[in-house]
């Protein structure tokens, strides 16, 4: 008898338990997310300039002090050694490590000209096998 109540006790909990898994109620209260922290963009004034975005948001920019006249191309064969593509008028150095691509591949940046600081890599597609390194020069 002893053990027939403690079948019957197990199985009850076990019910309840299914059914208190089964509802759509959260288990957590909901999470409060702050504004993201822009960082340097967001607090140098001559720095950043604003534009609108596709959802209607500001978005801070980062301007040259010095325009650029015309776009600056540089291209550069990178093997499985690694290698340095340098880009003297914008100031942008790229290191690609040994190992980041498998075979010999020709990269191209390009830094569009006027006063927003922005790149454009090729080929387009491209995934590095190990972290690339960009950096101001």
């Amino acid at each position: 008898m002893y053990r027939l109540r403690s079948l019957m006790g197990a199985a009850v909990v076990g019910v309840f338990l299914f059914f208190a898994g089964c509802t759509d109620a959260p288990t957590t209260p909901p999470v409060q997310v702050d504004e993201p922290d822009f960082g340097i963009l967001g607090s140098i004034d001559d720095a950043a300039s604003s534009l609108l975005d596709l959802t209607g948001q500001d978005v801070a920019v980062l301007e040259r002090s010095r325009p650029l006249d015309s776009d600056e191309v540089v291209s550069e064969t990178i093997g499985y050694g690694g290698g340095i593509i340098r880009l003297p008028e914008s100031g942008l150095t790229v290191f690609v490590p040994w190992g980041a691509v498998r075979a010999p591949t020709r990269i191209t940046v390009t830094a569009p000209a006027g006063d927003l600081v922005g790149y454009h890599f090729e080929p387009h597609g491209l995934e590095f096998r190990r972290p690339v390194t960009l950096a101001r020069t």
